[in-house]
């Protein structure tokens, strides 16, 4: 239960000004502590790293299966690419736009 710093009458829970004397109620803000703020980055450094390899691993498949592909599937490959590519940068985005 909280109360009023001004003359220490009850508070409900979300209250904006108490109904003793009228003031305006502080809310305070839960404090983000450095160790969680720092396992966030890490995670964010993870999935990067992650989709990084994917992107890098599929590619370096292309190269080596190049010569042995047909046109069709050359072209399907690109197309696989460049929408891995965005698909996963966009994710990225909302993902960090979520965690920050």
């Amino acid at each position: 239960m909280k109360y009023c710093t001004n003359c220490g009458s009850k508070l409900y829970p979300d209250s904006n000004y108490c109904e003793g004397c009228g003031g305006k109620v502080i809310k305070e803000e839960p404090i983000v502590k450095a160790s969680e703020k720092s396992s966030v980055d890490m995670q964010k450094v993870i999935l990067i790293l992650g989709v990084f390899l994917v992107l890098f691993a599929s590619f370096i498949f292309g190269i080596f299966t190049w010569e042995e592909l047909g046109p069709e599937f050359r072209i399907s490959f690109f197309a696989f690419e460049t929408v891995l590519f965005f698909s996963i940068s966009f994710l990225l985005k909302k993902i960090d736009s979520k965690l920050d």
